[in-house]
């Protein structure tokens, strides 16, 4: 069992892999202590495709972590994407009490076989639930409960969201975690990204956080604090550089470097900008205005954008939306991509940058470390709430204060617990 006091996640994305370590606070904030980060060409759109590559990255990524922090990692929570992904949101109860006369107090075991009633087996063979994430109970009728400890009744319901992905792939991401470190949970980029992006009002009022990472775009539909849609799509950031490359005949570094320094999502933003003069395949130099770049990228979002309105009308979400989109991951830090975002999805948006973390240095208070950061607040947080603490009382004991704590805080909970 790792020290309460040190906590880790492990944010392996398509590009990159990234290592925080944590010191929660009293209130359960994470203290930055330390980070590691490697650089990766194992991952494709979220899925591994090069085991070694992968399981390298994240091991030079923790051995980095380590020295920069002064502590052994023994224990961490992990992300996982791509678009063998999916959600549902499922719903189950348990009976209270044989006696109609009679009434019970609910507790903890009523509240776990709840939970197990509402959680489905996945329909496909190849496929298993990774996370389950409680919404709301029910208790006689009443619902929208948060916490029902303690409220008597004769049945509980639960309400939960269901995250199932690929058995193939989760093995294939665990087994690239060092043999030495425990896999505490897995949990989605876009609810860890949520975690350090979205406000506690947003996710109450209803918002969409879009973390277009690399090679993804992690949409995650927050309501009444708590997450009701979960999906991915494999496209990102590389895409635009990729249609740099395919259009202007350029070599893919040279790419990425014009959609760095030159895009814009509002193509009009780039003129007056000189000509960037560029290397060809052929070795040979050519000339193109930055306005040509942005027209490229620009098409690239407005397509992702327009893939995540049709995910957000299928989920049937849309107009429960009211603090609008937060975007996030690297490609969010294009100039304009809010203006863009506001025209396509119709809704407010805005460019979250981490904040659910102290002792954050400048590199990691980018859009890009959204999951990075959100992860290690999310394990703060659930190790806070399961940390030993008195007894209320003689029939409720320190462990369902536990579970009431973890529910109070953010109203998420994952009951999953992964094995090698």
């Amino acid at each position: 069992m790792p020290s309460l006091h040190t906590i880790v996640g492990i944010d392996i994305g398509t590009s990159k892999v990234v290592v925080t370590v944590a010191e929660p606070n009293p209130t359960g904030v994470p203290r930055v202590v330390g980070a590691g980060m490697a650089r990766t060409r194992g991952m494709r759109a979220g899925a591994i495709v090069s085991f070694d590559e992968v399981a390298q990255a994240v091991a030079a990524a923790v051995s980095q972590a380590e020295t920069t922090s002064g502590r052994q990692i023994t224990s961490a929570w992990v992300t996982f994407s791509g678009n063998h992904v999916a959600c549902e949101n499922a719903s189950g109860g348990t009976t209270l009490t044989n006696h109609p006369h009679e009434i019970h107090e609910i507790l903890d075991p009523d509240i776990q076989k709840a939970l197990a009633a509402a959680r489905p087996s996945p329909a496909e063979i190849g496929r298993e639930v990774v996370l389950v994430v409680p919404r709301t109970f029910t208790v006689d009728g009443v619902s929208g409960i948060t916490d029902p400890i303690g409220i008597t009744g004769h049945r509980l319901d639960a309400q939960t969201h269901v995250v199932t992905a690929s058995t193939s792939q989760i093995h294939n991401l665990v087994r690239a975690v060092p043999q030495t470190i425990d896999v505490r949970e897995l949990v989605t980029q876009g609810l860890a990204s949520g975690e350090s992006v979205a406000t506690p009002d947003e996710r109450g009022l209803g918002c969409v956080v879009i973390d277009i990472g690399a090679g993804t775009t992690d949409i995650s539909v927050f309501i009444e604090g708590a997450i009701w849609h979960t999906a991915v799509l494999p496209f990102g950031g590389q895409n635009c550089t990729n249609d740099i490359a395919y259009v202007l005949r350029t070599p893919v570094a040279e790419a990425e470097a014009l959609k760095v320094n030159h895009a814009h999502a509002i193509p009009a933003e780039a003129d007056g900008e000189p000509s960037i003069e560029v290397s060809l395949h052929n070795r040979s130099r050519d000339t193109v205005s930055a306005r040509y770049v942005s027209e490229i990228v620009s098409a690239r979002i407005v397509d992702i954008f327009e893939r995540v309105r049709e995910e957000l009308g299928r989920s049937g979400l849309s107009g429960a939306l009211s603090a609008g989109a937060i975007l996030t991951g690297g490609t969010s830090t294009l100039p304009g991509i809010e203006t863009l975002a506001e025209t396509v999805l119709a809704m407010p948006a805005r460019v979250g940058i981490p904040g659910a973390a102290n002792n954050l240095g400048e590199s990691f208070r980018s859009p890009a470390f959204a999951a990075a950061v959100g992860v290690v607040a999310y394990g703060c947080r659930v190790e806070l709430a399961t940390a030993p603490v008195p007894a209320r009382s003689s029939t409720v004991g320190g462990l369902l204060d536990a579970v009431r704590r973890l529910f109070l805080g953010s109203g998420q909970a994952d009951t999953r617990s992964v094995t090698r």
